[in-house]
């Protein structure tokens, strides 16, 4: 398969071959150093992504590579925190960017890192398949000296524009939109939308992830997923591997369905819920799910609904697929595409941005809550707008309905919303709503 080029590529080298203010020459040595934490589960593509960067920037940087999966790398790390610094500046006294793939492996790499960086200013990208310890563990013991990055299953613009299926989407698009801006250059983009359409349909259960993307046959996807689902993980403490096969076959029967703790139970035979809740907890932290809960728009309430999504809807058809005679096309497994590449946009938004739900309610007078009956898919929050989004499997405007979208719209709490369809791109200027395909995602 052909490199398909990926979003953050250009954010990630921009950033590494960016100086100081004052101008300083990339060939300089002395230009200013840069680390990267690049996380991402196992298949996604961060070696791929890599190998790009380097090839890009060995006119900036002397590159060198390495990986925790080496044991002699291990050992000569744990033995001496300087090993590192000492193998690259033996071979060069030019800027050099030092690559180090699956760095969980053993935590002195990460002392040795942050000394090659204060020490020689080494710039560093470091990647690992435990994307909560790179984001987490990573981030807070390189202190600072590194902007972390979360790589997610192929976008559907991504994938069909190295088709030249449709344009290629700038993450800039996007930040201005979160920023609350209407740009016009959304009805501008071009795309053989009808022909996306009907090439997704014939894959979409086995979803994005470059490990299963690239193969060809059901039986050759299903086998790189297996890969994926059943990579080695520890037991999980306290539970039998036949209960938890069975808590995440739930969960994959709830994907994007609002969560219940009832059905598990009763199919687990377990009587508290602790079980269940590390369950979810450990696929969290392995970046196999995600998670948003239900907005509130109120001071005294916080709900504790939520939904889970799978990072991507070939897991989920793997974990828990479908009767062979289900025809009904809800779109769950298009809003597991969806969330995830909502949450790639915090990879260029450089402000919190936190997903949602929405249940229309009102508050009787005992303060209770009540719901009516609707919903919309997602409710992105940034520092300063809240946008409603609506994910629709239809690529045909006139079966698309958007009650509850377009009742928080006027009601002034968003200034537009968006509906993520199969057609292509229009605004309705009287309902401000942008109906975006896809395949700009």
């Amino acid at each position: 398969m052909e490199y398909i080029k990926r979003q953050i590529e250009s954010e990630i080298i921009t950033y590494l071959n960016s100086n100081h203010s004052r101008g300083i020459e990339k060939s300089d040595s002395t230009g200013k150093s840069r680390g990267i934490i690049l996380a991402g589960i196992i298949g996604v593509g961060k070696t791929t992504l890599v190998k790009q960067i380097i090839e890009k920037l060995k006119a900036s940087f002397v590159c060198f590579a390495f990986s925790g999966d080496d044991l002699k790398f291990r050992q000569e790390i744990a033995a001496d925190t300087n090993y590192l610094l000492k193998t690259i500046r033996s071979r060069t006294s030019d800027r050099a960017l030092v690559c180090i793939d699956e760095i969980q492996k053993t935590p002195e790499i990460l002392d040795a890192v942050k000394l090659a960086f204060d020490e020689e200013n080494i710039s560093f990208i470091v990647t690992g398949s435990q994307p909560q310890y790179l984001l987490n563990q990573a981030r807070q013991r390189l202190q600072r000296r590194a902007r972390a990055f979360h790589l997610y299953p192929f976008s559907l613009n991504e994938i069909y524009s190295a088709l030249n299926l449709c344009n290629q989407i700038s993450p800039a698009l996007w930040m201005n939109l979160l920023e609350g801006d209407l740009p016009d250059s959304f009805l501008e983009q071009k795309g053989d939308w009808l022909t996306i359409y009907n090439d997704y349909q014939k894959y979409r259960i086995f979803g994005n992830i470059p490990l299963v993307y690239q193969e060809k046959t059901k039986e050759e996807k299903l086998i790189a997923i297996a890969n994926i689902i059943n990579r080695g993980y520890q037991p999980i403490a306290g539970l039998t591997q036949q209960e938890a096969d069975t808590i995440l076959t739930e969960i994959a029967r709830l994907n994007n369905r609002e969560f219940t703790y009832q059905t598990i139970l009763n199919k687990t035979r377990l009587k508290r819920r602790e079980k269940i809740n590390t369950v979810i907890e450990f696929y969290i932290q392995n970046g196999i799910l995600l998670r948003r809960s239900r907005k509130l728009f109120t001071n005294h309430k916080q709900s504790y609904h939520v939904i889970y999504s799978f990072v991507d809807p070939g897991l989920v058809y793997y974990i828990c697929p479908p009767p062979g005679d289900s025809k009904t096309d809800n779109g769950f497994d298009l809003e597991s595409v969806v969330h995830s590449q909502i949450n790639n946009w915090q990879n260029f938004y450089h402000f919190p941005l936190s997903s949602y739900y929405y249940v229309p309610y009102y508050v009787i007078p005992s303060r209770q809550i009540k719901y009516k009956t609707g919903s919309v898919d997602f409710l992105i929050e940034t520092h300063n707008s809240i946008i409603p989004i609506e994910v629709k499997t239809t690529n045909n405007l006139n079966h698309v309905s958007t009650p509850v979208l377009e009742e928080i719209i006027q009601s002034g709490r968003s200034k537009y919303g968006i509906v993520f369809y199969q057609g292509a791109p229009w605004f309705n200027k009287k309902k401000s709503i942008y109906y975006l395909p896809l395949a700009m995602l």
